[in-house]
């Protein structure tokens, strides 16, 4: 290979970029994606210029197109893009994209997996890492200046800026520049850039500083929502997307390919059950582009959304809203008052849009909606197991606020069985003192060794296990809720003495098969040691036993039912442990 070793910031080349790059930081051009150049300023800002690097003269435009085979060579031409300095492997690299791009439309994962088989023939292979980079931010800061140029855009211009902005995320991501969540982020709204949209309650200057747990909130012309969901489902760091659609919004759940998530809402109709509260045209129409290229609503429309969305949902404006938007001279108040929702539901009633034909039209797409939600499975059973100390009640709490959060799902936790009917106690001392000395009460300490009283509780609970399963299947999980259970039939089975129960582990065991199976059941386990640090009501010799019955007990239950999960987890750091638990969900959800 000819060429010598430069230094990058020596270079001719690194000058000019880095000049584009400042000149395309301050453009107008409201063509050019916000975020792709920002991804560039990232890259660039990555790369150390004092390092030597190997450069050689480059055509500079190195495609199918500028070549020609004759007398048995390969003859180039239109030299004008020619770099007498280029780092290596930059024409090679031009050819890959470009042909994979204008003639194959390969996506960016393809193209770059073709680009990194260039290394094993290349005397730069330990590099090529760098000489990729400097490629992309050579290329793409060249051809987005002159695209600022040009009045009329090819259609391929676009190809091209969604594979570069592609393979971008890719090459951050791997550097760890970046997180696939904010990549994301930027890539949906540079997707939007120039559609019908608005951002509501948007308090982030840049699509990338939405914080991780919040959602994106849009308002959008229905038109545009088919080419969103294309490209958060087709996008190459998305594992998977679930859409649920309304008669007023779709909600893509993204789920990406590192374990983050991320929630958008595309509203089209700003609908409170069977009410329209706001004219979502005229919110449109009010939007606004700031200097990141997000549009957003003007300050009014987006007041006044934030307090009709609260307050018919009988809550308070939360205090980041307020501090944004500040106590204006709207004739609305900030805190939640019932009186207030009353007469202002009053009002939105009477608006010609909730009257009349338009408005029993509303109703029908409402209850529409709810019959959607009804019969769309789209709940959950998870069970949580362990002994006492194995830390399962802040891995439930920890679990639920994540579920709730990042997934926006319903969530409601049920300790040990359904519990339509009241535990024994209550029948003699009355449901809440007996709930009360339940609680005061250690585990295991139950007396009964009479195996005729043994077998009338266990029938007793199993009734309320077997009834109840229907109630929590239509009442939680056919609604779209996810159950989390604090302990499960599973006790009954390895440690039924905690219910003052002295029965057969075999017995107990023969009824779980006519219970509806739950989706997910973790075991949560630790060292006996580090369980009687946490907790001292149990002795080591119990502890190492229940947990050797559960083991055994969930292995059994893996091969006998395939649609139904057994996972043991060691318990040693929650963080991992809550991490595991919420990617089984994600998967299963």
């Amino acid at each position: 290979m000819t060429g010598e070793n430069i230094r990058i910031d020596q270079t001719g080349w690194w000058k000019l970029t880095t000049a584009y790059l400042g000149e395309l930081a301050v453009m107008e051009d409201s063509r050019l994606p916000k975020g792709l150049i920002r991804k560039l300023q990232w890259l660039a800002e990555s790369i150390p210029s004092d390092k030597f690097i190997r450069c050689a003269l480059a055509h500079g435009d190195f495609t199918p197109w500028n070549m020609y085979v004759a007398h048995g060579g390969i003859h180039l031409y239109d030299w004008e893009l020619s770099i007498p300095d280029a780092p290596a492997m930059l024409d090679a690299c031009h050819f890959v994209f470009q042909s994979g791009i204008l003639i194959h439309r390969r996506p960016a994962a393809a193209i770059l997996q073709e680009v990194a088989a260039l290394q094993e023939y290349d005397l730069v292979r330990d590099d090529f890492h760098l000489y990729l980079r400097l490629y992309l931010l050579i290329n793409c800061a060249y051809y987005l200046q002159l695209y600022s140029r040009q009045a009329q855009w090819h259609v391929q211009i676009g190809w091209l800026l969604q594979t570069w902005s592609e393979a971008l995320d890719m090459v951050l991501e791997e550097d760890g520049i970046a997180s696939q969540r904010q990549l994301l982020c930027m890539d949906v709204f540079d997707h939007l850039q120039n559609k019908p949209y608005a951002a509501l309650k948007w308090l982030e200057e840049r699509p990338e500083d939405v914080p991780v747990g919040s959602d994106i909130d849009l308002c959008v012309d229905r038109r545009i929502v088919g080419g969103l969901g294309q490209l958060v489902r087709k996008h190459p760091l998305v594992e998977g997307c679930r859409i649920r659609r309304k008669s007023f919004m779709n909600n893509y759940a993204i789920f990406l390919k590192d374990g983050s998530l991320l929630s958008i809402d595309a509203i089209w109709a700003f609908m409170r059950k069977d009410v329209r509260m706001l004219d979502a045209a005229a919110l449109l129409g009010s939007r606004q582009t700031d200097k990141y290229g997000v549009q957003i609503p003007e300050m009014e429309m987006d007041c006044r959304y934030a307090f009709l969305f609260y307050l018919l949902n009988g809550a308070s404006v939360p205090e980041r809203y307020q501090t944004r938007f500040g106590r204006s001279e709207l004739a609305f108040a900030f805190d939640y008052n019932q009186n207030v929702h009353e007469a202002i539901l009053k009002r939105i009633r009477s608006q010609p849009a909730n009257m009349g034909w338009r408005g029993m039209l509303k109703k029908l797409h409402y209850w529409r909606d709810v019959a959607g939600d009804l019969f769309h499975r789209g709940g959950m059973v998870v069970t949580f197991s362990g002994v006492d100390g194995a830390g399962k009640s802040t891995i439930i709490e920890n679990t639920r606020q994540l579920l709730e959060k990042q997934l926006r799902r319903k969530v409601i936790v049920l300790r040990h069985r359904p519990s339509l009917l009241p535990i024994l106690s209550a029948w003699t001392h009355g449901k809440e003192l007996a709930e009360k000395k339940a609680a005061g009460t250690l585990p295991r300490q139950g007396r009964n060794k009479s195996s005729l009283s043994s077998l009338l509780r266990f029938v007793y609970y199993y009734v309320d296990y077997w009834f109840g399963q229907f109630y929590v299947q239509f009442r939680y999980v056919n609604r779209g809720y996810v159950v989390l259970y604090d302990r499960y039939y599973f006790d009954f089975i390895n440690d039924s003495q905690r219910s003052n129960i002295r029965l057969s582990p075999s017995f107990t065991g023969w009824f779980y098969r006519f219970l509806l199976k739950p989706d997910l059941n973790f075991f949560l386990y630790a060292l006996p040691e580090e369980i009687l640090q946490r907790k001292q009501e149990l002795d080591m010799g119990t502890i190492q036993e229940l947990t050797d019955k559960y083991m055994r007990l969930f292995k059994r239950l893996t091969r006998r039912y395939r649609y139904s999960k057994y996972i043991p987890i060691n318990n040693r750091h929650m963080a991992d442990t809550i991490a595991t638990i919420f990617e089984h969900i994600k998967i299963s959800a």
